[in-house]
């Protein structure tokens, strides 16, 4: 039986991949909640004149404590604000909207080992 449910909420890890000298890349996952939308109001996002932000405004619904950290490390709590300063870094964007386009496609997370 497969259930549908007007509002999903699904955790889901996110893959960062930080920019490193020497072109390599140092990778941290978190784990993110997002609200799962339906494909309409997700094309209503982009044909109304949003983007990759505006998407990660109403999807990304919270995160867990320890999950990001500033620079005193001290967790940084989920809130607009915090969401907003984060994907403001372009690859933590990237990281974000990937994560939500495997989610919403029914894709398992790509973890790396």
């Amino acid at each position: 039986m497969f259930k549908v449910a007007k509002i999903r909420r699904i955790k889901w890890p996110v893959l960062i991949q930080v920019p490193q000298d020497g072109g390599k890349v140092s990778e941290r996952e978190v784990t993110v909640e997002f609200e799962d939308i339906s494909r309409s109001e997700q094309n209503q996002i982009y044909e109304g004149g949003g983007n990759d932000a505006t998407l990660l405004k109403r999807v990304v619904k919270g995160w867990g404590g320890g999950q990001f950290k500033d620079e005193s490390d001290n967790d940084i709590e989920f809130s607009e604000q915090a969401l907003a300063e984060l994907i403001e870094t372009v690859y933590v964007e990237t990281a974000f909207v990937k994560a939500f386009l495997e989610l919403h496609n029914g894709r398992a997370a790509v973890r790396k080992n």
